[in-house]
């Protein structure tokens, strides 16, 4: 298609290299079907019939190579042929330490409850067992490889916007943008220490921050951050900063905003598991920034309020860290719930005297 630009081209590649967590978990579970026994070293000959076909079962056995149960394999064949198996002696452990080495290339605290989570599921046979590591690392790689591929479309597409928004200098606010995001920057260091961190980034948050003294240095850290996130799309500490700094750029967008800290927020509870009060006094510094910059850091609480996370307890946790006019948002929360909670105890209590 002769109108198809740059952008969607690049859309379409990605949506045929990624079909779906659940579409891939199929594939897998069927091409673990076929080889039959697992965990013993054989060959085995696999038959395929069209392109589709061939590349489910090249990229499932793909995965199976990384969790080691599948030692090589070979194609052969244009429109149908076979693949040739070769399947690697191995046993539950030996897959935990292929499927947590693997991850660890990329986080190593995700390595570690990925770790900890197959090692609590070795009473099931090798079979489910390998299909279960496998199915864990499609989702690793939808969580991570997939995620920063879509990023670094966002990133493309959040520059050419905010090019396009400025008709007059769209040019130069789209070179700026790109200079951004590929060049060096003052905040490169102390941003891999937030990579390197065990606690997903957050307690190095507030050292980031403290650096950005100008609308400029927002806009740098807005691009270097935004760089490393199409390597680590999950990492809270990293989504917090871009977050912050897009509060800060001088072409702040709300939505980005927004997505950025509750992406923050979703990884931090459930991918990194990290504890509530470690993830309240990182958005706390967040929040202080913003203010201590003019900013009145109401679209951060209202970011945070808005998540599926956000309760009673984390209401009460942010309140303790946030400056005192930003805490009566929170406190209007907390009464509205507790309104809502005593009116539903009052219907309970009054259905039950009716009876």
């Amino acid at each position: 298609d002769e109108e198809r630009d740059d952008v969607l081209q690049a859309l379409w590649f990605h949506n045929q290299s990624f079909k779906g967590v659940a579409e891939e978990q199929r594939r897998l579970t069927e091409t673990v079907g076929a080889l039959g026994e697992v965990g013993r070293e054989r060959s085995v000959t696999l038959t395929w019939d069209g392109d589709t076909a061939a590349a489910g079962i090249e990229k499932s056995l793909y995965r199976l190579s990384v969790v080691g149960a599948v030692k090589d394999y070979t194609k052969a064949g244009v429109n149908a042929g076979t693949f040739t198996v070769q399947l690697a002696k191995i046993d539950h452990q030996h897959i935990i330490e292929n499927l947590s080495g693997y991850i660890s290339n990329y986080q190593v605290s995700l390595a570690n409850n990925a770790r900890n989570d197959l090692s609590t599921q070795t009473y099931q046979s090798i079979q489910d067992f390998t299909i279960g590591a496998g199915i864990k690392l499609i989702e690793f790689v939808y969580d991570h490889v997939e995620k920063s591929r879509r990023r670094a479309l966002f990133e493309m597409l959040q520059a050419a916007q905010a090019a396009a928004g400025s008709p007059t200098e769209g040019n130069q606010v789209l070179r700026e943008r790109i200079l951004r995001h590929l060049e060096w920057s003052e905040f490169d260091d102390v941003l891999q220490v937030v990579v390197d961190s065990k606690q997903g980034g957050l307690d190095a948050v507030a050292g980031v921050l403290g650096l950005v003294d100008t609308l400029t240095a927002a806009g740098t850290l807005r691009g270097a951050v935004g760089r490393l996130l199409e390597s680590y799309p999950d990492q809270p500490g990293l989504l917090i900063i871009r977050g912050v700094a897009e509060a800060l750029a001088r072409d702040s967008k709300q939505d980005t905003l927004r997505q950025d800290i509750q992406a923050a927020l979703t990884y931090a509870t459930s991918t990194y598991r990290i504890d509530r009060e470690v993830i309240a006094d990182a958005l706390g510094e967040s929040i202080r920034a913003v203010s201590s910059k003019g900013q009145t850091g109401e679209a951060i609480v209202a970011a945070i309020a808005e998540h599926e996370s956000f309760d009673r307890e984390f209401a009460r946790l942010l309140m303790e860290r946030v400056p005192q006019y930003l805490a009566y948002p929170l406190v209007a929360w907390l009464t509205r719930q507790l309104t809502k909670s005593s009116q539903e105890i009052r219907k309970v209590y009054h259905d039950k005297q009716q009876q």
